[in-house]
């Protein structure tokens, strides 16, 4: 009565512990907000349409930041070719910018006054190109994109200038204040469109001393499970040679047809789990695009990592936690008698691992390799738990013996 008491009370714990975690992740995803900084990349989706022929181009575009500070913001705008802009500031307003168009970023002074309806900073921006704004407008509104829903501050200009002259809408998120979209309509060409795809891009080279140390420590932890289970499996074999064997009883009573069986599915869900981390989980412009934390792409300088905020710490540690609880249920399940420890294990395994791979489907980056492995590692661990519980028992009774007294008539 005690240890089903037990029993019951570890599966309590166990799924408050796992709602507790699924709701921290639901808010974290929901509440994710852009922040500018120096090194990041945001992706955007952009559309030039011909007014005279009805022709279209679409693709993408990567705004990465140079250089951020209060005064100035530098950076470069890769399509088929590259360019380089640059945005000055004065007490927390834009006083200059190489074209209007390319103004992607409004500080916190420029957003509060143009949410106040005072947009008279806007002709005190100079730009490279002739240009001046004959009329402007402002107002709230809540606009939706790949990147998410942002409540945005719309200002439409009227543009005019020597070579654009035209309509220029441009969104920003009130809380960053990141061009969230823009449309430029003019009054002859090509009516440009460009909306934000992705949050956020962080290149290696920006995560830091400290993000290299956590990623090492992390790969060392994981792997330390089953590296120590294999030299531990290794020396008992190289033991057991040397002492001779025991004979086997002669009468074997009861033998399960599936213990070796799930052991081997459970090995080949824990080594998917462990190549998952690994393993790219999303791609950037046909380039791999790695979890934060993780050791591959601080030993090959790979380009892209996934950005290295809460959301995505959490499902890296998920990650690795999955992979460390797979091996930990196999070491369990080979040196402890008991039962529902190592299968527990494994069922904690499989429900993190899923976890991260649900939430990171939620973030709205392009599923790649790792991710798969992740899921298929996780599927194989339960079903080695399902074949671990299915037993089929094979009964072996001893030969009859022969009769050593022979039938009388037989004797005579």
């Amino acid at each position: 009565m005690l240890a089903a008491n037990k029993h019951k009370l570890m599966v309590f714990a166990v799924t408050v512990f796992i709602l507790i975690i699924s709701s921290s992740f639901l808010n974290t995803v929901r509440s994710s907000q852009l922040q500018l900084q120096q090194g990041q990349v945001l992706q955007y989706k952009f559309a030039r349409m011909s007014t005279s022929s009805q022709a279209q181009q679409t693709g993408d575009a990567l705004y990465q930041v140079l250089s951020f500070s209060q005064d100035a913001l530098s950076f470069q705008i890769s399509t088929e070719a590259l360019f380089n802009y640059t945005i000055s500031y004065k007490d927390g307003l834009p006083v200059y910018v190489d074209r209007l168009e390319a103004l992607f970023y409004l500080p916190p002074e420029g957003v509060s006054q143009s949410l106040q309806g005072s947009l008279d900073w806007v002709n005190n921006v100079e730009t490279y190109i002739q240009q001046s704004v004959v009329s402007k407008t402002s107002q709230v509104v809540n606009f939706t994109v790949d990147a998410g829903t942002f409540q945005c501050i719309n200002m439409t200009l009227a543009v005019a200038g020597a070579w654009d002259s035209g309509n220029l809408s441009l969104l920003y998120d009130i809380d960053s204040g990141i061009l969230v979209y823009e449309l430029f309509v003019p009054e002859y060409g090509d009516v440009i469109v460009q909306y934000l795809a992705s949050t956020e891009y962080v290149q290696v080279a920006q995560q830091g001393a400290l993000a290299a140390i956590l990623s090492v420590v992390l790969f060392s932890g994981t792997f330390a499970t089953p590296l120590i289970l294999a030299v531990y499996q290794t020396r008992k074999s190289l033991r057991g040679r040397r002492i001779p064997g025991q004979e086997k009883p002669a009468v074997s009573v009861i033998k399960s047809g599936f213990a070796k069986r799930a052991l081997i599915i459970a090995v080949v869900g824990a080594s998917l789990n462990l190549a998952s981390v690994l393993l790219p989980w999303s791609q950037t412009r046909n380039s791999p695009t790695y979890l934060p934390l993780s050791l591959p792409p601080i030993v090959t300088q790979s380009t892209w990592v996934l950005p290295l905020n809460l959301t995505f710490t959490l499902i890296t540690i998920g990650a690795y936690a999955a992979a460390v609880l797979a091996w930990l249920s196999i070491a369990l399940h080979l040196y402890k008698a008991r039962k529902l420890t190592p299968q527990l294990a494994a069922l904690i395994s499989s429900v993190v691992s899923f976890m991260s791979v649900a939430f990171f489907a939620l973030t709205g980056w392009v599923i790649y390799w790792g991710l798969w492995v992740a899921v298929a590692g996780s599927a194989l661990t339960l079903v080695s738990l399902a074949a671990a519980n299915i037993h089929i028992s094979i009964e072996v009774e001893p030969e009859e013996s022969e009769k050593t007294n022979a039938d009388p008539e037989e004797n005579l």
